[in-house]
């Protein structure tokens, strides 16, 4: 078995190279129906393709993955990650330089609208949110971080999830999506088991801060995970119905509510396999970064670095810079993990005859913190 360390290790890594992995396999196939990739009869998952227009490298990710590590880059270059104004201002001046170089790979049309206007100058950082109504689903990855860095902490979760989320989007449901996604990803790190009931309460409980209507429609999960894809499918577009986003018989919108949803159904459907999980994700056509980004997620969060393809992984365009940002992600938070218990550790009468923990031993001082994976 794992150590404690290795595993959590694997997670943090399994949770940031399997949402690109999800991207990379998603994007070639952004324009085609979901028809079309209904009929393919060879898994979707084998190997990442190449895009048709013969330019885009193999390997390749979206928006979907630079806005995450983004987030990521902007918590290591705080040390912390903090429901505060700090932590979004930090976010936004990484962000900011997608946009304005023209880097941002096929962005979702809800982050470019908010960043355009802050690029240009045309409103404050701080005042470009989308308002009310816009409920796509461009910040969802946003959640992947905001979930491993809480993995023992997800109470902190719906204030994070607000504090970096509503720099471009301040629809409830967006918010509400983006907790529930978060609170599965930390879920899946600190637990070794998935039981249904505790996931379903635990992101059903981060969701309700936001609106009470997501939040049901999750404790209802159960009613849906048994059905066809077909009629799945039909049940999901029909939470949360939104004549903004209408729902489409051949392609997914970029509303957030059924990319959650789907997501959370094909993982729960397909927890012990990551192929499978993104297989039928990516016969769903349309917006699927977004989506397959989240289920690749949830899967290497549950899973591990281990037990996702490593020909996948090999493969991703910049597979050295995002390994190397998960890597020191997971080491910051645990560095403070071990600060916090230190500090809530009376110190010993005499340290040198004090039995158990050795204060020479990183895995000593970790012992607490990680002994529920063990």
């Amino acid at each position: 078995m794992l150590k404690a360390r290795d595993t959590l290790r694997s997670k943090y890594l399994g949770a940031i190279m399997g949402a690109a992995v999800g991207d990379a396999l998603a994007f070639p196939l952004r324009n085609y129906s979901r028809n079309f990739l209904a009929s393919v009869a060879q898994p979707l998952t084998e190997e990442l393709q190449t895009c048709p227009d013969g330019f885009t490298p193999l390997g390749q990710t979206t928006g979907d993955t630079q806005c995450c590590n983004a987030v990521i880059t902007s918590i290591l270059e705080r040390g912390d990650l903090k429901a505060d104004a700090e932590s979004a201002k930090l976010l936004v001046e990484h962000l900011i330089p997608l946009w304005r170089d023209m880097s941002v790979v096929d962005p979702a049309s809800d982050n470019s609208s908010a960043m355009s206007l802050i690029v240009k100058g045309i409103t404050e950082w701080d005042n470009a949110a989308l308002p009310l109504g816009n409920a796509g689903s461009g910040c969802l990855t946003r959640a992947i971080p905001i979930g491993l860095w809480n993995a023992r902490d997800p109470e902190k979760i719906p204030a994070q999830v607000k504090t970096l989320v509503t720099i471009t989007h301040q629809d409830e449901r967006t918010l509400a999506a983006t907790s529930a996604a978060a609170a599965f990803i930390a879920y899946n790190v600190s637990h070794d088991e998935l039981i249904l009931g505790d996931i379903l309460d635990n992101i059903a409980r981060a969701a309700g801060q936001f609106n009470e209507g997501v939040a049901q429609s999750i404790l209802d999960l159960p009613k849906i995970l048994s059905q066809t894809d077909h009629r799945a499918l039909e049940m999901i577009l029909a939470i949360s119905p939104d004549e903004e986003y209408p729902p489409s018989r051949d392609e997914l919108t970029d509303y957030v509510v059924p990319v959650l949803f789907l997501a959370l159904r094909q993982f729960l459907n397909k927890p012990q396999s990551f192929g499978d999980a993104l297989n039928r994700i990516l016969r769903l056509g349309g917006n699927m970064s977004t989506i397959a980004s989240i289920t690749g997620a949830l899967c290497g969060s549950y899973l591990g670095l281990e037990n996702i393809p490593g020909n996948l992984v090999d493969n991703l365009l910049e597979k050295e810079e995002i390994q190397r940002n998960a890597e020191m992600l997971f080491e910051l938070r645990r560095n403070l993990k071990r600060v916090e218990a230190a500090s809530k550790q009376p110190p010993p009468v005499d340290k040198t005859d004090e039995p158990g923990v050795d204060a020479d031993d990183p895995d000593d001082l970790n012992q607490d913190l990680e002994s529920s994976l063990e």
